[in-house]
């Protein structure tokens, strides 16, 4: 069987990557992910991020859960009026919830849509790359909600966060994770990934183990968050019968394997 060698998005081990398989496992910290190249990569965000995209429609679920997690672990943390930067701000509903607690924040979208729709609410926000981006400034805190699994570079947005955050700011967020039964049944047939891992849009399958070495990789000591809601987003429903017996199937899957989130703060080790 031919194949290539990948490096792994969380330890940088070496990865044997067979020609035939798109979803890879790392044997030194047990990470695994779908390998895009760059050009998949950025045609990916293209066909996803427009006005359209279900990060920018409104969302109850998220908007109650997103006010509890600020309250119950985030506020507490920080200073009033410190200066939070939302990577992935999409419709603005954190950026909202961070300033009503007096908190000064901004957002940064790859898409200039969502950053419209922030902009239009009267939120400061504004679309570019946070690779490049020159806030021209440091954050007492860096956030990022349903962002890290879309990533085809983790490392590379846990670096600039560590680079735009004080000496002693946190990098705080929340991140799906993914039990062995979900990767490996998209493994071996590729067409239960869109069900069970959100692929291609997901590109990244965490565990609590492969995140915690991709931070410490970089240079944060970590925590994690246990809020009374674990899950942040609202449920998918209506559709075709189809796609509602697809869901409730997909559902069981993930309640076998142990899906489930990873909520963290991390703050620059010393």
């Amino acid at each position: 069987m031919t194949g290539r060698q990948r490096h792994c998005p969380a330890c940088l081990a070496p990865t044997a990557a067979p020609d035939n398989q798109r979803i890879l496992s790392c044997g030194a910290c047990g990470h695994r992910w779908m390998w895009t190249s760059e050009s998949e990569q950025k045609q990916i965000e293209k066909a996803v991020y427009t006005h359209d995209y279900a990060g920018y429609r409104n969302d109850p679920v998220f908007e109650r859960a997103i006010r509890s997690l600020l309250d119950s672990e985030i506020v507490p943390r920080l200073a009033k009026g410190a200066r939070v930067l939302d990577v992935g701000c999409g419709a603005g509903d954190f950026l909202a919830a961070a300033k009503e607690r007096g908190l000064k924040p901004v957002g940064i979208d790859v898409s200039e849509n969502g950053a419209q729709i922030c902009r239009q609410k009267g939120l400061e926000a504004l679309s570019g790359d946070f690779l490049t981006e020159d806030f021209g400034t440091q954050f007492d805190a860096v956030t990022m909600w349903d962002v890290i699994e879309h990533l085809r570079d983790p490392g590379a947005f846990f670096e600039r966060s560590h680079g735009v955050l004080r000496e002693d700011g946190l990098f705080i967020g929340k991140v799906p994770a993914f039990g062995p039964i979900s990767v490996g049944l998209s493994k071996r047939v590729p067409r239960l990934a869109g069900m069970l891992l959100g692929a291609p849009d997901h590109v990244q399958y965490f565990t609590q183990r492969s995140l915690g070495v991709l931070l410490r990789r970089i240079g944060f000591d970590v925590d994690w968050l246990h809020p009374p809601a674990n899950r942040l987003r609202g449920k998918r429903r209506g559709g075709s019968l189809k796609r509602r017996v697809g869901r409730t199937l997909a559902g069981a899957i993930k309640g076998v394997s142990g899906d489930g989130n990873l909520y963290f703060v991390a703050s620059p080790a010393h």
